[in-house]
């Protein structure tokens, strides 16, 4: 990756964004340099001065970056709805308490299972269809 696979970058203090992803980066701006954008097509400012520079000037910040990105684990899809579902039966545990309505109780029981066996549907975890509470709503 370089400046032409990207649209923008932003470099401040120890941050870099590029196109809108932001990652904290070892490498800290010069003291007379607030602030470098990039906008393709454009090229690079340094801020205060708004002085153009060659983007080669920052692609070893580019390539830091990149570095960074690809070394951050990523979560997976499955881990998220997990946490998602177990999130939303814990919201639902006291609807199983012997002195909640018997009848909503039920109905939430039934909720509760369709939650727990969401990992047993075709499209987990890309494409899960989350059940409709007894309110009648989905809860994310």
């Amino acid at each position: 990756m370089n400046f032409s696979d990207i649209k923008t970058f932003t470099y401040y203090e120890n941050t870099v964004v590029v196109d809108g992803e932001a990652l904290e980066v070892p490498t800290t701006l010069p003291a007379a340099i607030e602030c470098v954008q990039f906008h393709k097509g454009r090229g690079v400012l340094e801020e205060p001065l708004m002085v153009e520079v060659p983007t080669s000037k920052y692609e070893a910040v580019l390539q830091e970056w990149l570095l960074i990105k690809t070394n951050q684990p990523v979560i997976p899809e499955a881990e998220i709805v997990r946490k998602t579902r177990n999130e939303i039966l814990s919201g639902t545990d006291f609807t199983q308490l012997a002195d909640y309505p018997k009848e909503s109780q039920t109905l939430y029981a039934t909720y509760r299972q369709e939650l727990r066996d969401i990992s047993l549907q075709a499209g987990f975890p890309e494409n899960v269809t989350w059940p409709e509470s007894p309110q009648g709503e989905i809860v994310l």
